[in-house]
């Protein structure tokens, strides 16, 4: 769900001609509390198991629209 909403506001970002600059609030998520909504809005995760990071799938949407964008698209 957050790749689409991310892939949906950058393609209506870029549909626009006035628009100035686009920002991802958080890379990296904050915490790793699954039930604290604010701890989840990053496009990189936790693996909980290992503590390590790990990439979502709204992180592959936004490099991919990013890509586009830079393509002049």
């Amino acid at each position: 769900m957050q790749a689409a909403i991310l892939s949906n506001a950058i393609r209506l970002w870029r549909s626009y001609s006035w628009t100035g600059p686009m920002f991802v609030d958080t890379i990296q998520d904050k915490c790793a509390n699954i039930h604290v909504r604010e701890c989840n809005f990053g496009l990189i995760g936790v693996n909980r198991a290992h503590q390590s990071p790990v990439k979502k799938p709204a992180y592959g949407a936004f490099v991919k629209a990013v890509a586009a964008t830079n393509r002049g698209r």
